[in-house]
């Protein structure tokens, strides 16, 4: 089923690329115009279909876990590989305070739920900045964590709206709600994924007018559900 809904799309998506990169053959702004919304009209449906995929497979078990040792600053990296162009055409400020942080977690689960923040953050932000930090520290027991902060100066949220916001399908009531594409599945993908893939937790705090604060706390050795080797711990270092 997915296939079928994912094929489509992509084609739409691959000739509207097409299209606007003039390799037909020239287009007017008109057409420049139509063609530009409907390459996004069918990125936004991609998104759509593939959220509520991972949210189906999250629900009923069927998702993989596929831990794996990387550095948090490649997995941010990647995430603004495709962040940083909507970032600089609103021309907001980016910080990235990120140390050498070795982890062993779904590297790719990581990078799904950082690309929902990041993109939130972006598209609630209409001024300001945006910031994403990292570092590690210890809960005790000698658990080592990862937190993980995406920071920005945008809209906010009312305090009493924030335990809605990991609820399927609710967007938050604002000025530019009706400006903002979302289904509301990002941060429910987010939490499941946190939670019951990645054996963290979500904090949020945020301010009205004033911006958000979404930050990941995460096992930095994750073993949920996967084998963690025997000696990684003693291999990797600090």
């Amino acid at each position: 089923a997915s296939h079928e809904l994912r094929s489509p799309l992509n084609a739409i998506i691959g000739f509207s690329s097409i299209l606007l990169r003039s390799i037909s053959g020239s287009l007017n702004e008109k057409q420049e115009a139509q063609t530009s919304s409907i390459l996004r009209s069918g990125k936004y449906l991609l998104t759509l279909i593939n959220n509520i995929m991972d949210v189906s497979q999250v629900e009923t078990g069927r998702m993989a876990c596929s831990n794996e040792e990387f550095l948090v600053g490649d997995v941010i990296n990647e995430v603004l590989d495709i962040s940083r162009e909507p970032i600089s055409q609103k021309n907001l400020d980016l910080t990235v305070d990120v140390p050498d942080i070795v982890m062993f977690s779904d590297r790719q689960r990581l990078i799904q739920c950082l690309h929902n923040l990041v993109n939130n953050a972006i598209k609630y932000t209409e001024e300001g900045a945006i910031a994403i930090r990292a570092r590690t520290f210890d809960e005790g027991d000698g658990k080592s964590l990862v937190e993980i902060v995406v920071e920005d100066t945008g809209i906010g949220i009312a305090e009493e709206d924030i335990p809605d916001i990991f609820t399927p399908f609710s967007r938050i009531d604002s000025h530019l709600k009706g400006d903002v594409e979302g289904a509301g599945l990002g941060l429910f993908l987010v939490h499941k994924l946190v939670t019951e893939m990645l054996g963290g937790r979500i904090d949020v705090e945020s301010k009205p007018e004033e911006g958000s604060r979404f930050s990941l706390l995460l096992p930095r050795w994750n073993s949920d559900d996967c084998s963690t080797p025997a000696d990684l711990q003693s291999e990797v270092p600090n």
